[in-house]
């Protein structure tokens, strides 16, 4: 496997707390996100109703601003990463590497999995942004040409 390409940067954390789905939809409303529900995986806007499965990941075009949600009985708690300050008096800066990660493609031979929507619309390269510290986290977005 060829070396892969990672960054380190620091970004601003802010956490949401628990809120109903409909407020985190709002917010999350020029977002692609991705997640899970009985149809299978999906990527596209942010679901009208919350998903069954326990998490939903979103992403800005450029990147800059990152969402990572846990999702509980039709509520969510969110975290928000940002490359610039923007997410209230409670925002922390971190420290963060970035990775592009290895997918599972629609046609995929060995996994099965039911990919929701058109295969056109699928990213070709998706990547982690990882806070470091005593409490790491993950968000996950499309990787562009430039990161």
């Amino acid at each position: 496997m060829p070396e892969q390409k990672r960054t380190t940067e620091t970004r601003y954390l802010s956490g949401q707390g628990e809120v109903e789905w409909s407020q985190l939809r709002k917010e999350a409303g020029e977002l692609t996100c991705a997640w899970a529900d009985y149809e299978g995986f999906h990527i596209g806007p942010c679901p009208d109703e919350a998903p069954p499965y326990s998490h939903i990941w979103g992403w800005s075009r450029d990147g800059e601003v990152l969402l990572r949600g846990r999702i509980d009985a039709g509520r969510v708690i969110a975290g928000w990463l940002r490359k610039t300050p923007g997410g209230g008096k409670k925002e922390k800066e971190v420290p963060t590497v970035t990775r592009q990660v290895i997918t599972w493609k629609p046609d995929h031979e060995r996994l099965k999995i039911n990919f929701t929507g058109e295969k056109a619309n699928w990213p070709e390269k998706m990547q982690s942004v990882e806070v470091l510290g005593e409490n790491p986290v993950t968000f996950i977005k499309e990787e562009k040409e430039r990161s």
